[in-house]
Formats: C-alpha cells, sequence, structure tokens
C-alpha cells in the first residue's frame, strides 16, 4: 500500500513538472526578449518628455544622431531677450551657443535646435538632463535660468553640420557717426567654418573684408549696403567719410559648405523674399539690410526665427533670421516696410547651409 502511494506521488509530481515546465520555460524567454529590447531599463519608462518649469514651454522634442536636440520653446510673463540656450546632462551650467531671439513674445513659440552631449550617435541612445537658457533683462545681462528637464533617446540620424552654431554675436553692433570714425568692425566668436556679415553704411561704401554677395545702393548708384561672407571671425567695413552711424551683424557657421538660395533688392512694400530648399535639413540663413527702420515680418517660414534685429532709429537697420533643418520646398518670408522706395532699396541674402 505504501508503494502504492509513492508510486503515485512521483506520477504527480512529474505530471507537474510537464504542465507548468513549459510554462515557465516560455516565460524566461519571454523576460530575456524584453530584458533585450530594454524594456527593463529605467530610461526607457522615462519616454520621450520635456518638462517646462514654471513659464516656460518645452514640447515637440526630437535628438538626433549628432547629438541636435530640437524642441519647441515658449514662455510667459515679462519681456527678455534670449541670449543663448544650452544643454546639460548634470546641474552644472553649460556653455550657450545659440542666438537669441529678439521677437518672441510672451505666448509665442519658436523652434530651438542645442547641442547636448550624448554618450553615444546611435539610435536608441537614451538622453537625460536640462536645458538652459542665458537672457538680458530690465538691463541686466547675462542672466541664467534651467528652463526643463529633457528625457529622450536618439531617433533621427543627422549631421552636425546639418544644423550649424549660431555665435553668439547676434545683437549686431552701432557704432554712432559722432565717433568720427570711418571703418567699423565686429568680431564674432573664433572657431566656426564661416562667417556672413552685413551692414548698413550712413556715408556709403568705401571697401570690406568680407567677399560681397549683395550691394544695396541708391538709384544713383551709391552704395550703402553689403552682405558678405569670409573665414575670418572679424568682418570690417569702411565708409567714404565720418560723421554717419553705421549698424553691423554678423553670424558664424560650424559648415562650411553653402549655397546663395536666393539674393537681390526689395524696392516696394509689401514685398517678399522667395527661395527654395532642395537638400533636406538644410539650415538657412536669411539676412536683410535697410537703410530706413520700421522693417516687419508678415509671414515667417514655420521653424524661422529671427535672431538679429539692430535698428538704430529713424533709419538703418540689420536683420538675421535663421532656420534649422528645413525641409525640402519652395519658402517665403513676407516683408513689411512703409517706408520702403525704390531710390533707396533693401538688400538681402539667403544662405543655404548643409
Amino acid at each position: 500500500m505504501l508503494s502504492k502511494t509513492k508510486g503515485i506521488r512521483s506520477q504527480s509530481a512529474m505530471e507537474y513538472l510537464m504542465t507548468y515546465g513549459w510554462a515557465i520555460l516560455i516565460i524566461a524567454v519571454v523576460l530575456g526578449v524584453l530584458f533585450q529590447l530594454g524594456v527593463f531599463n529605467a530610461a526607457t519608462f522615462e519616454g520621450n518628455s520635456c518638462l517646462a518649469y514654471s513659464g516656460y514651454l518645452c514640447s515637440q522634442q526630437t535628438l538626433n544622431t549628432a547629438g541636435t536636440l530640437s524642441f519647441t520653446f515658449g514662455y510667459q510673463g515679462a519681456n527678455f531677450t534670449v541670449d543663448g540656450f544650452g544643454c546639460s546632462s548634470n546641474s552644472i551650467e553649460p556653455s550657450f551657443s545659440m542666438a537669441g531671439i529678439s521677437n518672441l513674445q510672451p505666448g509665442q513659440e519658436e523652434s530651438i535646435s542645442v547641442s547636448c552631449p550624448v554618450s553615444s550617435g546611435s539610435i536608441g541612445t537614451p538622453f537625460s538632463g536640462y536645458i538652459w537658457m542665458e537672457y538680458d533683462q530690465a538691463g541686466h545681462n547675462g542672466l541664467v535660468a534651467k528652463i526643463a528637464s529633457i528625457s529622450t533617446s536618439v531617433s533621427v540620424i543627422g549631421s552636425s553640420s546639418s544644423v550649424p552654431t549660431i555665435t553668439d554675436t547676434y545683437l549686431g553692433n552701432i557704432i554712432p557717426g559722432s565717433s568720427g570714425q570711418t571703418t567699423a568692425s565686429i568680431t564674432l566668436t573664433s572657431g566656426y567654418s564661416e562667417y556672413f556679415c552685413e551692414a548698413v553704411l550712413g556715408w556709403f561704401y568705401s571697401s570690406t573684408s568680407v567677399s560681397i554677395d549683395q550691394l544695396a545702393e541708391t538709384s544713383g548708384g551709391a552704395k550703402y549696403g553689403i552682405i558678405g561672407h569670409q573665414t575670418s571671425n572679424t568682418c570690417t567695413f569702411t565708409q567714404t567719410q565720418s560723421g554717419a552711424d553705421m549698424v553691423l551683424a554678423g553670424i558664424g557657421v560650424s559648415s562650411s559648405t553653402y549655397s546663395i538660395l536666393s539674393s537681390g533688392t526689395l524696392a516696394a512694400s509689401p514685398n517678399t523674399i522667395a527661395y527654395t530648399v532642395s537638400t533636406p535639413s538644410t539650415f538657412v540663413i536669411i539676412m536683410l539690410i535697410s537703410v530706413y527702420s520700421g522693417t516687419s515680418f508678415s509671414t515667417l517660414p514655420s521653424g524661422c526665427s529671427i535672431v538679429v534685429s539692430k535698428v538704430d532709429p529713424p533709419i538703418y537697420s540689420d536683420y538675421i533670421l535663421a532656420c534649422p533643418q528645413q525641409p525640402t520646398g519652395p519658402y517665403s518670408v513676407g516683408i513689411t516696410n512703409p517706408s520702403l522706395t525704390s531710390s533707396y532699396p533693401d538688400g538681402y541674402v539667403v544662405y543655404g547651409v548643409t
């Protein structure tokens, strides 16, 4: 009787193992697959989020293989001028390399691109850190704020040259006529591959260090505005005599591969600058010079922002617009200036940097 009982127990144990062994094996395999897919990685659970701190907006974030983070930025509250953005993987203040957004108002939104210290450029590489901003407000310059915490992963293929870095000399410079100067320079941060500079000169153009891409001149042929490029970080312009203001502006990019997508003059208002992007993720730079202040932009392509707006009232103004990672297709910029005449037309150049 005892032997028969033991046999029944052994048979039950075997049946148990046969019944549940396969289930246990399947569960083990599934767990292994999930582990390989990164399901148990803490970064996976963090997902793709940009948590803005009070008063700021951060959304639509993407991180490419070159470590460039693109996101939509906005804010509420008192006006300020953005000097730059930075990104860090810890609470140590990073360097700031993106230009300010001179025209951004509370409640508006702009697309921003900034470099982050990603450990690897492979698709799926997680990144967690912070977005910072340097800004000027109420007479205080160089203020710094941590505006958002970011948790995302590399999801877009990109190259470092497809999103060139803008230098910190985004505000340009005004040389008053009372200084008695005929020559003025603007020095941008060194280390960039190409520099694009522009100037409006009160006493007309005499010489410049830049290779000229576009001139603005009166109906009589007197040249008062210059847009051009060079590899040196100091752009110099000379006017025919002293006693008139000079307005200069410049921008530096980390790629020397570029083309002129459009250039010319605008002799009536309202008007349009039209151009076509043929290479995906082109960084578009639009430079505009005017002997008249009062220029406004009625329409801007999606993702474009005014990074330089240097105005010397009641005349002379320089503008630089930056459009990171523009897709292929036709674009237009609507411009209005009630003072614009054919006697003193505006000049512009649209650069496409890849």
